[in-house]
């Protein structure tokens, strides 16, 4: 069973990706996530439009009452 994690963490790795400019391993380093979270998170993120500034805006409202990921099977657990 996968790891659910919060819309805080997804945030983070979007900005250690796109304001940063960190590679996949320093994100990894970074959160604490696996490879496979870190490459899922951006893959999935591409695919529903969603970029750092995107992220960055949502709330947690937001994030709960939305579900913008959803389509792309990331559900927003914990959003902070």
């Amino acid at each position: 069973m996968s790891k659910r994690h919060s819309m805080r963490k997804i945030r983070e790795v979007l900005r250690l990706k796109q304001e940063q400019r960190c590679s996949q391993r320093e994100i990894c380093a970074a959160t604490g996530l696996s490879k496979g979270s870190v490459t899922g998170y951006l893959r999935r993120a591409v695919e529903a439009n969603v970029d750092w500034l995107t992220a960055r805006d949502m709330t947690a409202y937001f994030a709960h009452r939305e579900q913008p990921f959803r389509g792309i099977g990331i559900t927003c657990f914990g959003a902070s």
